[in-house]
């Protein structure tokens, strides 16, 4: 633990035996939380004494915020509470079950692995307990409940806000495999709270599938040592529409993956899907024979990212910069526009 981790926690624990506490929190409006932390002193003497005891509700009222990390850990309990959920924990097994918009997360504290919505997935990063308090990143809060986490550096106040409940959540699930010299560590997207739980199901058991075909089949290719690496996002979800990407290297050379979900239709899209056969000329023009009608994905940053592929046989994110010279089928045109893309 870094020192600037260990002088939060010990001034917050120093607050709390002080009773001058410099933290106010309350609910601004329904499903609208506020926090505000005071800044950590620079310097910080004396540590808890072992086996010392603090109130756990009054833990929770503290969101820790590490300048050196740029990470917001957030109480997970005060936080879900206020924004009309719930948790419980199991002490014997050491599980906290979070409630929250139709989302159902279980997690360990410092263990990776977890459930979401009864799905297997992998955290970037555990839960912590801290104090007696169960801490989470609150990257985990905007991906896996849909709320807008808000940190203002300058005034140390956090603003968490309730997204859209019909939304879908991502995740992901972290699959590793080895054979001999050979080893992989793939990354699958799993997507809770779309409208058919059947198809949501088929959606997830379908991506996992691919992920462990792709992985046995690495394995399986030659007998020389190498490793396969793919991190999964999604930057582009909507009720309608889902965009996701994988990144990483095989055998050290970039490889890249897509796929492209219409929710609506609940099929796998192409370009030649989305856009008019004007705009597919124009990419081909642009990229040559490296154009791939199933290699791109949305971006809610860059807009349209294509795949390309090069000598090697790496595989690469083109960032298509000419969105205003697109045009898109009509049937798509509407998240085209809200979007940018053209």
């Amino acid at each position: 633990m870094s020192m600037k981790k260990l002088a939060a926690i010990v001034f917050a624990g120093a607050i709390l035996m002080a009773g001058a506490m410099g933290i106010s929190m309350k609910l601004t409006q329904q499903r609208e939380l506020e926090m505000e932390v005071a800044d950590v002193p620079k310097t910080v003497t004396g540590q808890p004494e072992t086996g010392e005891t603090r109130t756990l509700g009054s833990m929770e009222n503290i969101p820790l915020y590490y300048d050196d990390e740029k990470k917001l850990l957030l109480p997970l309990r005060n936080v879900t509470e206020g924004l009309g959920g719930s948790v419980t924990w199991e002490r014997e097994s050491r599980k906290a079950t979070v409630s929250c918009f139709g989302r159902v997360l279980t997690l360990f504290p410092g263990e990776e692995a977890g459930t979401l919505n009864g799905y297997e997935i992998t955290l970037p990063e555990p839960a912590e307990m801290i104090n007696g308090c169960l801490y989470i990143d609150s990257g985990r809060l905007s991906e896996y409940f849909g709320a807008d986490v808000i940190w203002n550096n300058e005034s140390r106040q956090v603003t968490l806000k309730t997204g859209d409940p019909a939304m879908p959540s991502a995740a992901v699930r972290c699959m590793e495999g080895k054979k001999g010299g050979r080893a992989y560590m793939l990354e699958t997207p799993v997507i809770v709270g779309l409208n058919d739980a059947n198809f949501e199901k088929s959606l997830n058991e379908a991506l996992a599938e691919e992920m462990r075909t792709l992985g046995a089949g690495y394995l399986d290719t030659t007998d020389a040592d190498g490793t396969f690496r793919l991190d999964a996002g999604t930057d582009f979800l909507t009720k309608d529409f889902i965009s996701f990407w994988w990144n990483g290297e095989k055998d050290g050379v970039p490889f890249c993956r897509t796929k492209n979900i219409d929710l609506k239709g609940q099929k796998e899209v192409s370009l030649s899907d989305l856009l008019t056969a004007g705009s597919l000329e124009k990419i081909k023009s642009a990229l040559g024979d490296s154009w791939q009608n199933g290699g791109f994905y949305l971006s809610d940053t860059e807009g349209l990212v294509l795949l390309t592929e090069d000598e090697n046989g790496g595989i690469h994110p083109y960032i298509w910069t000419e969105t205003g010279e697109l045009r898109w089928k009509s049937s798509f045109r509407e998240i085209a526009g809200v979007y940018g893309l053209g």
